[in-house]
Parts: structure tokens; C-alpha cells; sequence
């Protein structure tokens, strides 16, 4: 086993492969959960998101309690947001609280985004072999000109 972790490619394609595992993990249980987490820096509060199979973060002008819910089930958070792909749902929220004037700010991630290119590179690092090297001797001319 050592002999195949032997050089930085194949233990940093261990490295993402695990990232890669962890991402998937998460993207399965936005399957079945939707986790959030809220909390105010300044006079911002900031709300991260996972379910829908992505993550979101949403940031908004108020300065209430910092808040926690956790495992909401996935039945419950669809119905909130009527089955739809994340980016309608973020998209309809941004517009209710942009009309509000709570002036939001919003990014997102959906996991598929993460596993395919952490699986592929891992995959390339792991399974690259590297090529031996080619020594080209140098040739010296010789002493009749040759």
C-alpha cells in the first residue's frame, strides 16, 4: 500500500477522492433533509442553506436572533418551496425580499457542481501513471568532424 501512495499525485487524488465522498454524502441527504443555519454579523443575517441538492447562503439587512433549525424533512421543504429546482426558489425569495427593501445578497452551489470535477480529478490522479524519463545522451561531435 505504500508503494502505490508513493508521490503528491495519488495522495491528493486519496485527498479529493474522500472530498469527493463527503460532497456526495451531503448531496444524498439533501434527499431526505434540509438543514439551515442562521446567524447576524453586524446588521446583516446570514442564512445558509442545504437542501434541494445544493447549498445556498442568503444575506439580508436585519439584525434579529440567531436561530438554528436542524433536519428539516425534505417532504416539509418541498412543500415550502413547491418542488422546484433551487435556483427558482432563490430567485422568487430575492424577488419578495428585494421588494421588501431588505436589500439581499445571494450565492449557491448545487453538489453535482463539487462531485463530478473532484471525482474526475481524483480519478486522473490516482490512475495516472507516471512516465519514465527520457534521457537523451548528448552527443559530442567527434574529432574528424563527423
Amino acid at each position: 500500500m505504500q508503494a502505490f501512495l508513493h508521490g503528491w499525485r495519488r495522495k491528493g487524488g486519496v485527498v479529493l477522492l474522500v472530498m469527493a465522498c463527503l460532497a456526495t454524502g451531503l448531496w444524498v441527504r439533501t434527499l431526505f433533509f434540509a438543514d439551515q443555519f442562521c446567524f447576524v454579523i453586524g446588521d446583516r443575517k446570514h442564512y445558509f442553506n442545504s437542501g434541494q441538492s445544493g447549498l445556498s447562503w442568503l444575506s439580508v439587512d436585519r439584525s434579529l436572533v440567531v436561530e438554528w433549525h436542524m433536519v428539516i424533512p425534505a417532504e416539509d421543504f418541498e412543500t415550502r418551496h413547491l418542488d422546484r429546482p433551487l435556483t427558482e426558489s432563490l430567485n422568487e425569495v430575492l424577488t419578495i425580499l428585494t421588494d421588501k427593501g431588505i436589500n439581499p445578497a445571494c450565492r449557491y452551489l448545487l453538489y453535482w457542481w463539487l462531485v463530478l470535477p473532484l471525482t474526475l480529478l481524483s480519478a486522473y490522479l490516482i490512475l495516472w501513471k507516471p512516465q519514465g524519463v527520457v534521457r537523451t545522451d548528448v552527443v559530442t561531435p567527434s574529432e574528424d568532424g563527423r
